[in-house]
């Protein structure tokens, strides 16, 4: 594995020598490095997470903190609706903290973008997952679903849109193919 990272490293040095070379900016060639950079933490977690009791309590605290980050977007969003002097006052500081951006869209619409957003749909996913494994309807799962999949849509983002999407409907199909009892439940549940 070590080896791996090492080709990949080699693999990263040349794409960015070739992006300076060819003249790209120096900022996005740093965002981008960063980002496969993040593949590096992969062999860390598979040494971490090598048990069920393990991924299950990471699943957990990832769909919990979704759940944080969606209210906070939430509560930002009707905040700035209710009053445009919020609007004007936590816009710079919502800037400078990185949450990420509050944009006015219409004198009425707000777009709040957390920096963050795709743990919602990460989030969403794992939240289906421990409300479809639970042998009734938890409603605290199901509240989840429900707050990160409103924070997506008040982000007006339409790739997180289509990854949400295309995330929660596969959880939904693999859930259907996989379990027997599923329609039962479906049918309870109506």
């Amino acid at each position: 594995m070590f080896l791996g990272l090492l080709v990949f490293f080699f693999f990263l040095i040349i794409a960015a020598v070739v992006g300076v070379n060819s003249g790209n900016r120096r900022d996005v060639l740093v965002s981008d490095l960063k980002g496969y950079m993040y593949f590096a933490i992969v062999p860390c977690v598979l040494c971490v997470l090598n048990s069920k009791e393990k991924i299950i309590f990471a699943m957990k605290a990832i769909a919990i903190s979704s759940l944080i980050l969606a209210v906070t977007a939430l509560v930002l969003h009707f905040m700035v609706i209710a009053s445009l002097d919020f609007y004007k006052l936590i816009y710079k500081p919502v800037d400078a903290i990185m949450f990420g951006t509050i944009h006015r869209i219409s004198p009425t619409i707000f777009r709040v973008f957390p920096k963050s957003i795709p743990y919602l749909a990460v989030g969403g996913v794992f939240s289906m997952y421990f409300l479809f494994s639970s042998k009734k309807i938890n409603w605290f799962w199901s509240a989840v679903v429900a707050l990160n999949i409103w924070a997506i849509i008040i982000s007006y983002t339409r790739s997180i849109f289509g990854g949400a999407a295309i995330a929660f409907m596969s959880i939904m199909v693999l859930w259907l193919i996989f379990n027997r009892d599923a329609v039962k439940i479906m049918a309870k549940s109506i």
